[in-house]
């Protein structure tokens, strides 16, 4: 599939969908970011005493919070430091798929006319004109694959970053949770299979 679309996208789209791809990384590792500053803060909020681990953490960056009430205050800035940040990342990525695919849907539409303007005039008329404007038309289901295959390697991408990141964080509990999910889904999957 992807060598198709080495053919069908032209060098500039190629790079802008290697682009892509870098962003969907940035994504990631925002998202992850995202999940992995929510248990600090819940454990600061829940927990009676102030974790050293945290305190140790902050003095590295030269900031020491005296109280608990100073730590949840630190954390809520970062978190709606990263948040806003994340927001606006993603919003740019959304900007980029969507010029992305509408620079292909045009690219795709300007080589096919030509094709067909460049064409000898009997080749138009041994081919119905339906069929050709048909063929126009195919480019929008083109342009939806290139669009579902950008989407699904972006979650791919993201679910994989949280994944190991809930893997790291808690290994046993992970693991028996995806054995668990994998197992059902394959159940479920042979039992609608059969039918």
């Amino acid at each position: 599939m992807f060598k198709k679309f080495r053919v069908i996208l032209s060098k500039k789209q190629l790079g802008s969908f290697y682009f892509f791809i870098v962003l969907s990384f940035i994504s990631m590792i925002l998202e992850t970011l995202g999940v992995g500053l929510i248990i600090p803060f819940m454990q600061t909020l829940i927990s009676e005493e102030v974790n050293q681990y945290i305190i140790n953490f902050f003095s590295y960056f030269k900031i020491y919070p005296t109280s608990k009430y100073d730590l949840i205050f630190i954390l809520i800035l970062i978190l709606t430091f990263v948040y806003t940040f994340k927001a606006v990342f993603l919003t740019y990525v959304s900007y980029v798929q969507n010029k992305l695919l509408a620079d292909t849907r045009v690219s795709l539409s300007n080589k096919l006319y030509d094709i067909y303007l460049n064409k000898p005039y009997s080749f138009h008329l041994n081919n119905s004109s339906s069929q050709l404007i048909r063929n126009i038309h195919e480019i929008e289901f083109v342009v939806f694959v290139l669009k579902c295959l950008i989407l699904l390697t972006n979650e791919v991408i993201v679910v994989a970053g949280i994944s190991l990141f809930v893997i790291f964080y808690e290994p046993v509990g992970s693991l028996m949770l995806i054995l668990f999910l994998g197992l059902f889904g394959y159940l479920f999957f042979k039992k609608v299979q059969i039918k």
